[in-house]
């Protein structure tokens, strides 16, 4: 069985075959490729962006693939069709039986379901809802911490007030992705 995972980030693995510098590792993931490693019939396929690079990412060795694109460090608010076309050319190429997509809270989550397409063969996992944070940002924050401006909200262009926005949009995003997956 092959089986794709969509993570958030590179794990140690990836960042030491695929030569990653400077990004932060999501250290579970290599535990739980060891563990499926010893399943004989069990393939996995990281896809995961990364920040540097601008072309797209591969490793590949008989149990285990890496593909890293490039997006942006700063989350989107919409979806992007040319991850959704990047997306459906690994699928393509890899032709999952499986995918499995860990996290719901960044737009990646809704580009790959989008293009596999295949509700019944789609996992998710969540760990919390970025529609249910956006509900409580504010919660016990004066008005004007809100709606002020610090050096960083200068340099960044948002505020606190902006920043519960984009998690709204994020959650509706995020609200597709569940509803679209069967499991």
């Amino acid at each position: 069985m092959k089986v794709l995972w969509l993570i958030n980030g590179p794990s140690r693995r990836a960042i030491n075959k695929l030569k990653l510098s400077k990004q932060n590792p999501v250290g579970w993931i290599d535990l739980l490729c060891d563990m499926i490693a010893d399943k004989n019939d069990i393939d996995i396929c990281i896809v995961f962006p990364q920040h540097k690079s601008h072309k797209i990412l591969e490793y590949h060795s008989q149990k285990e693939s890496y593909y890293a694109y490039y997006e942006d460090a700063k989350p989107r608010e919409k979806i992007s069709q040319k991850n959704v076309s990047l997306f459906k050319n690994i699928i393509s190429e890899e032709k999952p039986d499986i995918i499995h997509i860990w996290g719901t809270e960044y737009s990646h989550a809704l580009e790959m379901m989008y293009a596999f397409n295949e509700p019944n063969r789609t996992i998710v996992s969540i760990q919390g809802l970025i529609s249910v944070y956006a509900k409580y940002y504010f919660t016990g924050l004066p008005r004007n911490i809100v709606y002020r401006y610090t050096f960083r909200d200068l340099l960044k262009r948002d505020n606190i007030y902006i920043q519960k926005k984009k998690y709204f949009l994020r959650g509706k995003m995020e609200k597709e992705v569940l509803n679209l997956a069967k499991n």
